[in-house]
């Protein structure tokens, strides 16, 4: 038997007969079938007709398609988004930390009204101000928000494109939008971490050895993240324990859980295209000296490293074995150079070292408290020389981090958490192209620090960890079967700025409504993807037919918030009879169905209470 296919970008197209004439109906299912033969499901993708393919006298589609989780950038001022101010949205709380061209402050989203259809989002809150409540501070969304010391900086743009471009992992800091342009400074909002740092984690033990096991486990999932890094073509040349923040941390103390890790500030990071050359270092070097990998530094005499071609990922993986050596042993391996008073001679004398792979391997932890596993993993990543280094692919295999892996399922095995109700695949199979593609964005728009707070959600968030693709489809349906259970996502207030954001990253031409080009922009690859739009656009339009077609040929919020909740109604599922393929989901009893409806009422009640403009039928607060 052949491993058991838990992807859930597996697809199935079936074509269907009707009267005489062939109808195109792409059935797009998760599977959990065998994938025995060694081939690989493609990553949410769908062999379907082009338009020279296509049979003549073909009707339009009727039936889903996959959507995309590629395209849910929201950066103001860029092209196609008008330049918005960021006080408009955000109001300020304490200064997390500040660099040579940045801070970092504590945030929190303002209260707003919801749109009504008529007009565009950036229109609506344009005469919010600045100065807010108290109480708006404490029930509003927290974010963290960076502002750069000055507009158009190299290190914004830098930092913003390496953000883009490596999407959502659930080990690298998340971008929520981005503010650029304008009469105020260049701004990013990426999620919050309220457990601080791993430096801090590390002066907390006041110099004594960390646990191998847990030291294996955090370094587990920044691997990860370089992992996924390398993948998308970017190095991060930065990678240090004051830029991997740490959630997760009240859930750990009650569980005995190691935190949950993020790659954070990306200013030194490089995008290369694959093939290309390796990017270019300045004459300073790069990155963090004592962190740094000898390809970073400037060039020592007698020990010039040269690079013909870029080593994916290893000068980041040189900087995983600094921290491994650090945690485990409480000081740097480069700490003799202490000794050297000067400071200029100092940092001449630790990139001295660092050419000549020179670690202190002297000392009493070195050689009586660390295991061999431990001692072979980091003198495997740090060589001078990057070819020999291992990469991230290849230090997950070690066994100083396979064995903390025993605690995760591998990509091939990857499971659902469990609520004791239904299948998430069930449900999410069931959902039509529409729906999926505004849980995409859901999902998007959430944090992994918000969903770790979570007792329905933290343990798909712990026991996921990115290894394979797909991450975002996973968790947009365990979130729409935790809705569907009617368990509170979070709290009101985060919710209501989770849609907003999930509505800004579906409207591409930010004109406040969902039109047909939007939607075509998150269905790629389709045939007759405008009729696909246009048929989505007709099925979740609420307001009247009118005469002019342009006047009502969009969605607006309240449709967009009605087919999210639509995906949570116990309906939803489709019957054993009606798809036999699927697997069967539970049935419930009248009683129990009427229960259900009954607590969906209440919720629906309290859900218009809280003020909105704006009042859906059977709409439950999740």
């Amino acid at each position: 038997m052949g491993a058991q296919c838990s992807r859930l970008d597996c697809v199935t197209a079936a074509a269907e007969y009707s009267n005489q004439e062939l109808t195109i109906r792409p059935r797009i299912k998760t599977c959990w079938q065998d994938c025995s033969s060694g081939q690989t499901c493609s990553s949410w993708s769908i062999n379907v007709l082009t338009q020279d393919e296509a049979p003549i006298g073909s009707e339009p589609f009727d039936s889903q398609v996959l959507p995309s989780p590629d395209n849910f950038a929201l950066l103001h001022g860029s092209p196609g988004r008008p330049i918005a101010n960021w006080r408009t949205r955000y109001t300020l709380g304490c200064e997390l930390g500040c660099g040579q061209t940045a801070t970092v402050f504590e945030a929190f989203s303002l209260a707003r009204s919801q749109n009504d259809g008529r007009r565009p989002w950036h229109h609506q809150h344009a005469g919010l101000g600045r100065d807010r409540s108290p109480s708006v501070r404490n029930g509003g969304r927290k974010v963290a928000l960076k502002r750069f010391n000055q507009r158009g900086t190299v290190m914004f743009k830098n930092e913003l494109k390496a953000l883009v471009a490596a999407g959502v992992h659930p080990h690298i800091v998340r971008l929520l939008e981005s503010f650029e342009g304008g009469s105020q400074e260049d701004v990013m909002v990426l999620e919050y971490c309220s457990g601080g740092d791993i430096y801090e984690l590390y002066a907390s033990s006041n110099g004594c050895c960390m646990l191998e096991a847990f030291v294996s486990q955090i370094m587990r999932q920044v691997v990860l993240a370089l992992q996924h890094l390398v993948a998308c073509g970017i190095e991060h040349r930065d990678v240090k324990p004051e830029n991997l923040l740490l959630y997760g941390v009240s859930d750990a103390t009650q569980n005995e859980q190691v935190p949950l890790i993020k790659l954070a500030d990306f200013g030194w990071a490089a995008i290369v295209e694959n093939g290309g050359p390796p990017p270019s270092i300045p004459p300073e070097g790069v990155g963090s000296l004592w962190y740094a990998p000898p390809e970073l530094n400037p060039p020592v005499r007698g020990a010039e490293i040269v690079i013909d071609e870029l080593q994916g990922g290893k000068s980041d993986m040189w900087s995983v074995g600094i921290i491994t050596y650090l945690l485990l042993t409480g000081h740097s391996p480069f700490h003799l150079a202490l000794g050297v008073a000067d400071t200029s001679k100092r940092e001449e004398e630790v990139m001295r070292l660092a050419a000549h792979g020179q670690l202190n391997m002297t000392t009493k932890a070195w050689n009586t408290e660390l295991s061999q596993f431990a001692k072979d993993f980091i003198l495997a990543l740090i060589k001078p020389d990057p070819a020999k280094r291992l990469g991230p692919s290849d230090a997950l295999q070690h066994a100083f981090i396979a064995a903390s892996s025993a605690q995760f399922p591998e990509c091939g095995g990857f499971r659902f958490c469990s609520l004791g109700i239904e299948d998430p695949l069930l449900r999410w199979n069931a959902l039509d192209s529409f729906q999926r593609l505004c849980w995409l964005a859901i999902a998007r728009a959430f944090t992994e620090p918000e969903l770790v707070e979570l007792s329905s959600v933290k343990d798909f968030v712990r026991h996921d960890g990115g290894t394979c693709t797909g991450y975002v489809e996973r968790l947009a349906a365990q979130l729409v079967c935790v809705a569907s259970s009617s368990i509170v996502l979070t709290s009101q207030a985060s919710w209501s700025d989770v849609l907003y954001l999930a509505f800004l990253y579906l409207d591409v031409d930010c004109d406040g409504f969902l039109g047909a080009d939007d939607l075509s922009v998150h269905l790629p690859g389709a045939y007759r993807i405008r009729e696909i739009s246009q048929a989505c656009i007709s099925k979740w339009r609420t307001r009247p037919q009118v005469l002019s077609m342009g006047a009502s040929n969009f969605l607006t919020y309240t449709d967009f918030r009605q087919a999210v909740i639509a995906a949570t109604a116990p309906s939803v599922c489709v019957s054993q009879e009606h798809s036999p393929d699927m697997p069967k989901a539970s049935k419930e009893s009248d009683e129990q169905l009427e229960e259900r409806m009954d607590a969906i009422e209440e919720a629906c009640r309290k859900f218009a209470s809280e003020g909105f403009e704006e009042e859906i039928p059977g709409e439950m607060k999740i």
